[in-house]
C-alpha cells in the first residue's frame, strides 16, 4: 500500500504570474513519496525549465479542460496521471 500524497495546485482561475508562483512553492514539498497534480488553463512553458533544473520528473496532459501536470521525485512513485 502506497503512502504518496498528492498537492492539488489548481490555477486555471489565476493570472501570471500567479500559476508559476503558486506551484514553484509546492516544488519545495515533492520528495519520494510527494507529488503535484498542477491545473493550468496553458501549457505552463516556464514551469518545464524549472523542473528540468530541480530534476523532477512530469508529465502532461491536455484535456477539455486545460493542461494538468503531474510532477514527482524521479525516485518515487510515478502517480497515475489521468486527463
Amino acid at each position: 500500500m502506497s503512502n504518496t500524497k498528492t498537492i492539488i495546485v489548481d490555477a486555471r482561475e489565476l493570472e501570471a504570474p500567479h500559476p508559476l508562483l503558486e506551484v514553484s512553492k509546492a516544488l519545495v514539498s515533492v520528495d519520494e513519496e510527494t507529488n503535484i497534480k498542477f491545473i493550468h488553463r496553458m501549457h505552463p512553458c516556464r514551469l518545464f525549465d524549472i523542473l528540468d533544473q530541480k530534476g523532477l520528473s512530469y508529465e502532461e496532459i491536455q484535456n477539455s479542460e486545460g493542461v494538468i501536470v503531474y510532477i514527482w521525485h524521479p525516485k518515487g512513485k510515478k502517480p497515475e496521471c489521468e486527463a
